[in-house]
Protein backbone atom coordinates (compact mmCIF):
# COMPACT_ATOMS: atom_id res chain seq x y z
CA UNK A 1 0.00 0.00 0.00
CA UNK A 2 2.98 2.51 0.51
CA UNK A 3 2.77 2.44 -3.57
CA UNK A 4 -0.69 4.06 -3.41
CA UNK A 5 0.87 6.95 -1.52
CA UNK A 6 4.22 7.23 -3.47
CA UNK A 7 2.03 7.29 -6.63
CA UNK A 8 -0.24 10.31 -5.24
CA UNK A 9 2.78 12.01 -3.66
CA UNK A 10 4.27 12.29 -7.05
CA UNK A 11 0.93 12.31 -9.01
CA UNK A 12 -1.69 14.42 -6.93
CA UNK A 13 -3.69 15.28 -10.72
CA UNK A 14 -3.56 11.88 -11.19
CA UNK A 15 -4.74 10.56 -7.88
CA UNK A 16 -7.55 13.26 -7.71
CA UNK A 17 -8.80 12.08 -11.00
CA UNK A 18 -8.81 9.01 -10.50
CA UNK A 19 -10.29 9.61 -6.62
CA UNK A 20 -13.23 11.50 -8.28
CA UNK A 21 -13.94 8.52 -11.12
CA UNK A 22 -14.07 6.16 -8.08
CA UNK A 23 -16.44 8.13 -5.50
CA UNK A 24 -18.41 9.76 -8.01
CA UNK A 25 -18.05 12.42 -7.06
CA UNK A 26 -17.08 16.40 -7.93
CA UNK A 27 -13.51 17.50 -5.93
CA UNK A 28 -13.84 20.31 -3.49
CA UNK A 29 -10.46 21.78 -4.32
CA UNK A 30 -8.47 24.32 -1.67
CA UNK A 31 -5.12 25.84 -2.56
CA UNK A 32 -3.69 26.59 1.33
CA UNK A 33 -3.58 24.35 4.37
CA UNK A 34 -5.83 27.23 6.06
CA UNK A 35 -8.95 25.50 4.21
CA UNK A 36 -10.57 22.80 6.40
CA UNK A 37 -11.08 19.65 3.84
CA UNK A 38 -13.38 18.37 6.09
CA UNK A 39 -15.89 21.46 5.37
CA UNK A 40 -15.58 20.39 1.47
CA UNK A 41 -16.40 16.64 2.34
CA UNK A 42 -19.27 18.01 4.59
CA UNK A 43 -20.70 19.20 1.23
CA UNK A 44 -20.74 16.11 -0.18
CA UNK A 45 -17.09 16.72 -2.11
CA UNK A 46 -13.61 15.25 -2.19
CA UNK A 47 -11.80 17.80 -0.74
CA UNK A 48 -8.49 18.45 -1.49
CA UNK A 49 -5.42 20.36 -1.01
CA UNK A 50 -3.37 20.86 -4.48
CA UNK A 51 0.27 20.13 -3.35
CA UNK A 52 3.03 22.30 -5.38
CA UNK A 53 3.66 21.39 -8.99
CA UNK A 54 6.57 21.51 -10.95
CA UNK A 55 6.68 21.69 -14.55
CA UNK A 56 9.05 24.00 -17.56
CA UNK A 57 6.55 26.04 -17.69
CA UNK A 58 2.89 26.92 -17.34
CA UNK A 59 1.36 28.59 -20.45
CA UNK A 60 -2.17 28.65 -19.32
CA UNK A 61 -1.21 30.55 -15.60
CA UNK A 62 1.70 32.58 -17.77
CA UNK A 63 -1.07 33.93 -19.78
CA UNK A 64 -2.91 35.22 -16.65
CA UNK A 65 -0.12 36.29 -14.50
CA UNK A 66 2.50 38.95 -14.08
CA UNK A 67 6.50 37.30 -13.95
CA UNK A 68 6.64 37.66 -9.73
CA UNK A 69 3.93 34.99 -9.18
CA UNK A 70 5.56 32.11 -6.96
CA UNK A 71 5.43 28.42 -8.54
CA UNK A 72 2.43 27.72 -6.08
CA UNK A 73 -0.03 29.75 -7.41
CA UNK A 74 0.93 29.56 -10.89
CA UNK A 75 0.79 26.01 -10.79
CA UNK A 76 -2.65 25.99 -9.34
CA UNK A 77 -4.03 28.05 -11.52
CA UNK A 78 -2.57 25.79 -14.62
CA UNK A 79 -4.26 22.71 -13.29
CA UNK A 80 -7.14 24.18 -12.73
CA UNK A 81 -7.09 25.86 -16.06
CA UNK A 82 -5.99 23.09 -18.19
CA UNK A 83 -6.34 19.77 -16.54
CA UNK A 84 -10.00 19.20 -16.44
CA UNK A 85 -10.46 17.89 -13.62
CA UNK A 86 -13.95 17.21 -12.23
CA UNK A 87 -14.38 20.41 -9.79
CA UNK A 88 -17.26 21.46 -7.90
CA UNK A 89 -16.34 23.99 -5.77
CA UNK A 90 -12.51 25.97 -5.74
CA UNK A 91 -11.97 27.46 -2.23
CA UNK A 92 -9.49 29.76 -1.51
CA UNK A 93 -8.59 31.70 1.22
CA UNK A 94 -6.81 35.19 2.17
CA UNK A 95 -3.22 35.10 2.26
CA UNK A 96 -0.36 36.76 0.18
CA UNK A 97 -1.34 38.75 -2.99
CA UNK A 98 -1.14 35.84 -5.41
CA UNK A 99 -3.34 33.75 -3.70
CA UNK A 100 -6.11 36.68 -3.37
CA UNK A 101 -5.82 36.97 -7.50
CA UNK A 102 -6.49 33.29 -7.93
CA UNK A 103 -10.38 33.74 -7.73
CA UNK A 104 -10.54 36.72 -10.41
CA UNK A 105 -8.33 34.56 -12.61
CA UNK A 106 -10.77 31.77 -12.28
CA UNK A 107 -14.06 34.25 -13.06
CA UNK A 108 -11.68 35.84 -15.90
CA UNK A 109 -11.19 32.93 -17.33
CA UNK A 110 -15.05 31.63 -17.21
CA UNK A 111 -14.00 28.66 -15.22
CA UNK A 112 -17.36 26.88 -14.98
CA UNK A 113 -17.12 26.11 -10.90
CA UNK A 114 -17.96 28.36 -7.94
CA UNK A 115 -15.25 29.75 -6.25
CA UNK A 116 -15.63 31.09 -2.94
CA UNK A 117 -12.66 32.73 -0.40
CA UNK A 118 -12.65 31.64 3.19
CA UNK A 119 -11.66 34.98 4.43
CA UNK A 120 -9.59 34.50 7.66
CA UNK A 121 -7.77 37.18 10.13
CA UNK A 122 -4.29 38.20 9.36
CA UNK A 123 -3.34 38.08 13.03
CA UNK A 124 -4.07 35.33 15.56
CA UNK A 125 -3.71 34.78 18.99
CA UNK A 126 -6.25 37.35 20.10
CA UNK A 127 -9.96 36.78 20.48
CA UNK A 128 -11.07 38.90 18.02
CA UNK A 129 -9.25 36.07 15.57
CA UNK A 130 -11.24 33.66 17.16
CA UNK A 131 -14.57 35.48 16.44
CA UNK A 132 -13.50 36.37 12.89
CA UNK A 133 -12.31 32.63 11.85
CA UNK A 134 -15.73 31.53 13.20
CA UNK A 135 -17.51 34.15 11.34
CA UNK A 136 -15.61 34.23 8.01
CA UNK A 137 -16.59 29.98 8.08
CA UNK A 138 -20.00 30.80 8.68
CA UNK A 139 -20.38 33.04 5.39
CA UNK A 140 -17.59 30.59 3.59
CA UNK A 141 -20.73 28.21 3.91
CA UNK A 142 -23.66 30.60 3.01
CA UNK A 143 -21.77 31.21 -0.09
CA UNK A 144 -21.31 27.98 -0.85
CA UNK A 145 -24.58 26.93 -0.09
CA UNK A 146 -26.03 29.50 -2.31
CA UNK A 147 -23.48 28.26 -5.53
CA UNK A 148 -23.38 24.60 -5.04
CA UNK A 149 -27.93 24.61 -4.27
CA UNK A 150 -27.39 22.79 -1.26
CA UNK A 151 -26.61 23.42 2.65
CA UNK A 152 -23.87 21.56 4.49
CA UNK A 153 -24.55 18.40 6.28
CA UNK A 154 -23.62 17.89 9.70
CA UNK A 155 -23.38 14.56 9.62
CA UNK A 156 -20.85 14.35 7.29
CA UNK A 157 -18.75 16.75 8.74
CA UNK A 158 -18.89 14.93 11.68
CA UNK A 159 -17.48 11.73 10.13
CA UNK A 160 -14.50 14.22 7.94
CA UNK A 161 -13.75 15.72 11.13
CA UNK A 162 -12.86 12.46 12.78
CA UNK A 163 -11.14 10.71 9.92
CA UNK A 164 -9.22 13.96 9.22
CA UNK A 165 -7.54 14.09 12.67
CA UNK A 166 -7.15 10.63 12.68
CA UNK A 167 -5.10 11.35 9.60
CA UNK A 168 -3.27 14.28 10.71
CA UNK A 169 -2.15 12.60 14.28
CA UNK A 170 -0.57 10.13 11.70
CA UNK A 171 1.39 12.20 9.99
CA UNK A 172 2.14 14.28 13.23
CA UNK A 173 4.03 10.80 14.60
CA UNK A 174 5.77 10.18 11.37
CA UNK A 175 6.58 13.36 11.30
CA UNK A 176 7.77 13.65 14.61
CA UNK A 177 9.82 10.53 14.34
CA UNK A 178 12.18 11.51 11.16
CA UNK A 179 15.57 10.58 11.08
CA UNK A 180 15.29 8.23 14.16
CA UNK A 181 12.96 5.56 12.91
CA UNK A 182 11.19 6.79 10.32
CA UNK A 183 12.72 8.11 6.91
CA UNK A 184 12.38 11.63 5.70
CA UNK A 185 10.73 10.58 2.62
CA UNK A 186 7.93 7.97 3.72
CA UNK A 187 6.72 11.29 6.15
CA UNK A 188 7.00 13.64 3.61
CA UNK A 189 5.37 10.93 1.27
CA UNK A 190 2.27 10.34 3.37
CA UNK A 191 1.75 14.22 4.34
CA UNK A 192 2.01 15.03 0.65
CA UNK A 193 -0.74 12.08 0.00
CA UNK A 194 -3.30 12.94 2.63
CA UNK A 195 -3.86 16.17 0.67
CA UNK A 196 -5.05 14.39 -2.24
CA UNK A 197 -6.30 10.80 -1.63
CA UNK A 198 -9.28 10.05 1.30
CA UNK A 199 -8.53 9.65 4.73
CA UNK A 200 -9.84 5.85 4.44
CA UNK A 201 -7.22 5.14 1.78
CA UNK A 202 -4.09 7.09 3.30
CA UNK A 203 -5.45 5.02 6.85
CA UNK A 204 -5.84 1.64 4.88
CA UNK A 205 -2.00 2.26 3.47
CA UNK A 206 -0.80 3.73 6.82
CA UNK A 207 -1.48 0.43 8.31
CA UNK A 208 -0.33 -1.89 6.12
CA UNK A 209 2.97 -0.11 6.17
CA UNK A 210 6.04 -0.76 9.06
CA UNK A 211 5.28 1.23 12.05
CA UNK A 212 9.90 1.53 12.51
CA UNK A 213 12.29 1.20 9.33
CA UNK A 214 16.20 0.46 11.07
CA UNK A 215 18.12 1.45 8.33
CA UNK A 216 18.06 5.21 8.52
CA UNK A 217 21.22 6.60 7.11
CA UNK A 218 24.01 8.75 9.21
CA UNK A 219 24.19 12.12 8.46
CA UNK A 220 23.97 15.90 9.40
CA UNK A 221 20.64 16.59 11.06
CA UNK A 222 19.11 18.90 9.43
CA UNK A 223 15.46 21.16 9.61
CA UNK A 224 13.76 21.80 5.97
CA UNK A 225 11.47 25.03 6.70
CA UNK A 226 9.51 26.49 3.52
CA UNK A 227 6.20 26.93 2.72
CA UNK A 228 4.84 23.99 0.50
CA UNK A 229 7.29 21.67 -0.12
CA UNK A 230 8.85 21.91 -3.54
CA UNK A 231 8.59 17.92 -3.89
CA UNK A 232 9.45 14.82 -2.61
CA UNK A 233 12.43 14.92 -4.86
CA UNK A 234 13.60 17.85 -2.89
CA UNK A 235 13.98 15.65 -0.01
CA UNK A 236 15.36 13.09 -1.65
CA UNK A 237 18.05 15.34 -3.15
CA UNK A 238 19.13 16.67 0.08
CA UNK A 239 19.50 12.96 2.02
CA UNK A 240 21.31 11.66 -1.32
CA UNK A 241 23.89 14.73 -0.41
CA UNK A 242 24.38 13.44 3.23
CA UNK A 243 21.51 15.59 5.02
CA UNK A 244 18.69 13.50 7.27
CA UNK A 245 15.90 15.63 7.70
CA UNK A 246 14.51 15.70 11.18
CA UNK A 247 12.75 18.29 11.25
CA UNK A 248 9.69 19.98 9.85
CA UNK A 249 8.49 23.43 9.44
CA UNK A 250 6.23 23.39 6.79
CA UNK A 251 2.61 24.02 5.37
CA UNK A 252 2.99 20.99 3.65
CA UNK A 253 3.97 18.52 7.16
CA UNK A 254 3.69 20.07 10.13
CA UNK A 255 1.97 23.38 9.81
CA UNK A 256 -1.24 21.56 8.43
CA UNK A 257 -1.09 18.27 10.04
CA UNK A 258 -0.49 19.90 14.01
CA UNK A 259 -4.55 21.36 13.83
CA UNK A 260 -6.81 19.79 16.38
CA UNK A 261 -10.87 19.95 16.18
CA UNK A 262 -11.87 20.00 20.05
CA UNK A 263 -16.04 18.66 19.22
CA UNK A 264 -18.41 20.30 21.26
CA UNK A 265 -21.68 21.81 20.71
CA UNK A 266 -21.03 23.61 17.92
CA UNK A 267 -18.61 21.34 15.43
CA UNK A 268 -18.02 24.12 13.23
CA UNK A 269 -16.75 26.97 15.41
CA UNK A 270 -14.94 24.15 16.30
CA UNK A 271 -13.20 23.59 13.27
CA UNK A 272 -13.00 27.43 12.57
CA UNK A 273 -10.78 28.16 16.03
CA UNK A 274 -8.48 25.10 14.98
CA UNK A 275 -7.71 27.08 11.88
CA UNK A 276 -6.09 30.19 14.08
CA UNK A 277 -5.38 28.15 17.20
CA UNK A 278 -3.20 25.17 15.70
CA UNK A 279 -0.05 25.26 17.26
CA UNK A 280 2.04 25.80 14.02
CA UNK A 281 1.43 28.91 11.88
CA UNK A 282 3.55 29.95 8.88
CA UNK A 283 4.71 34.22 8.19
CA UNK A 284 1.16 34.52 6.22
CA UNK A 285 -0.69 35.07 10.16
CA UNK A 286 0.72 37.06 12.73
CA UNK A 287 1.57 36.01 15.67
CA UNK A 288 1.91 37.40 19.17
CA UNK A 289 6.06 38.76 19.45
CA UNK A 290 8.77 36.20 18.67
CA UNK A 291 6.06 33.24 18.92
CA UNK A 292 7.11 32.13 15.70
CA UNK A 293 10.86 32.53 16.05
CA UNK A 294 11.01 31.08 18.98
CA UNK A 295 9.49 27.99 17.95
CA UNK A 296 11.07 27.26 15.01
CA UNK A 297 14.06 27.27 17.03
CA UNK A 298 12.83 24.96 19.89
CA UNK A 299 12.26 22.58 17.33
CA UNK A 300 15.62 22.54 15.94
CA UNK A 301 17.33 21.84 19.55
CA UNK A 302 14.71 19.60 20.23
CA UNK A 303 15.38 17.38 17.40
CA UNK A 304 19.07 18.05 17.45
CA UNK A 305 19.09 19.76 14.20
CA UNK A 306 22.88 20.69 13.48
CA UNK A 307 21.72 23.16 10.45
CA UNK A 308 18.69 24.69 8.76
CA UNK A 309 17.53 24.87 4.90
CA UNK A 310 14.83 27.42 3.72
CA UNK A 311 13.74 25.67 0.64
CA UNK A 312 12.37 29.77 -0.62
CA UNK A 313 10.06 29.75 -3.29
CA UNK A 314 10.96 32.69 -5.58
CA UNK A 315 9.00 35.54 -5.40
CA UNK A 316 7.21 34.49 -1.92
CA UNK A 317 7.42 37.25 -0.18
CA UNK A 318 5.98 36.31 3.23
CA UNK A 319 8.67 33.71 3.56
CA UNK A 320 11.28 36.10 2.22
CA UNK A 321 11.29 38.87 4.37
CA UNK A 322 11.40 36.45 7.78
CA UNK A 323 14.05 34.23 6.42
CA UNK A 324 16.86 37.22 8.07
CA UNK A 325 14.83 36.86 11.02
CA UNK A 326 15.07 33.22 11.94
CA UNK A 327 18.08 32.60 10.47
CA UNK A 328 19.81 35.09 12.53
CA UNK A 329 17.76 33.47 15.62
CA UNK A 330 19.27 30.03 14.64
CA UNK A 331 22.55 30.82 14.45
CA UNK A 332 22.46 32.05 17.48
CA UNK A 333 21.23 28.70 19.03
CA UNK A 334 24.33 27.63 16.89
CA UNK A 335 22.47 26.22 13.74
CA UNK A 336 23.79 26.92 10.81
CA UNK A 337 21.46 28.03 8.12
CA UNK A 338 21.05 27.71 4.43
CA UNK A 339 18.84 30.02 1.88
CA UNK A 340 18.12 28.22 -1.21
CA UNK A 341 15.24 29.83 -3.91
CA UNK A 342 13.37 27.14 -5.29
CA UNK A 343 10.96 27.80 -8.23
CA UNK A 344 10.02 25.24 -11.44
CA UNK A 345 12.80 22.51 -10.81
CA UNK A 346 11.57 19.13 -10.08
CA UNK A 347 14.48 19.09 -7.26
CA UNK A 348 17.89 20.60 -6.54
CA UNK A 349 19.87 22.49 -8.99
CA UNK A 350 23.34 21.69 -9.56
CA UNK A 351 24.24 24.88 -8.05
CA UNK A 352 22.18 24.24 -4.95
CA UNK A 353 23.07 20.85 -4.60
CA UNK A 354 26.57 22.19 -4.60
CA UNK A 355 25.78 24.83 -1.73
CA UNK A 356 24.15 21.44 0.09
CA UNK A 357 27.31 19.79 -0.08
CA UNK A 358 29.58 22.42 1.32
CA UNK A 359 27.16 23.36 3.85
CA UNK A 360 27.52 19.33 5.37
CA UNK A 361 31.22 19.03 4.88
CA UNK A 362 31.66 21.79 7.14
CA UNK A 363 29.82 20.09 9.95
CA UNK A 364 30.72 17.04 9.37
Amino acid sequence: MDDVLTRAARDPVGALRERAEASGRELGLAFSSYFPLEVADAFDLEGAWLPNLTAPDYPAADAEFQTFVCNPVRAAVEVVLSEGLPLGLLATTTGCDARLAMGGVFREERVPVPTVMLRLPVAVGTPASLRQAERALWAFCDEAREALGHGLDEDLLREACAARQTVRERVTDLLDRMGDSVPAVRAYRAALASQVLAPGVVLDALDSAPRDDGSIARGVRVLVSASSLPSLQTIEDLESLGAVVVADDTCTGTRAASRRVTPGDDLLAAVARSLVERPSHGPVMVEPGRARVDRVVALARRREARAAVFLRHKFCDPHAFEVPVLRRALEEAGIACLDLEVDREPGLTPRDRMRVETLLEGLA
